[in-house]
């Protein structure tokens, strides 16, 4: 409680990952290309009352990565991603959640954010 949580992903976790679907009717062939490309983090700790960091919950790429890991030296600062929880579950737990999903398609060169769904 009270102590800041480090959230991260490193360079190595980042690839774009696309999908191509084709259709052959009656002499016609259309295909659309999809590509996922990670540029954000956004964090849901779970409750109202916790603390995220940045105070908009997202936690942009820089540099390839996401945040930074939590080292010896680093005790009083502030995580440039991360949560603080101001209270205890008690007995219970609350898996992290984080969600960010964009979608491109080449051609018409088409742009649009969605919600994840939990």
């Amino acid at each position: 409680m009270n102590l800041p949580t480090w959230a991260w992903l490193d360079k190595a976790d980042f690839k774009p990952v696309s999908v191509t679907a084709s259709l052959d009717v009656a002499g016609f062939h259309a295909e659309a290309t999809t590509t996922a490309e990670p540029d954000a983090l956004r964090l849901d700790p779970g409750v109202d009352d916790a603390q995220v960091l940045p105070a908009s919950g997202e936690c942009a790429m820089k540099n390839g990565s996401i945040g930074q890991p939590y080292a010896p030296g680093k005790a009083n600062l502030t995580p440039p991603c991360g949560v603080v929880y101001q209270r205890s579950s008690g007995d219970g737990t609350f898996n992290l959640r984080h969600r960010h999903l964009e979608d491109q398609l080449d051609g018409d060169r088409w742009c649009g954010r969605h919600p994840a769904r939990r």
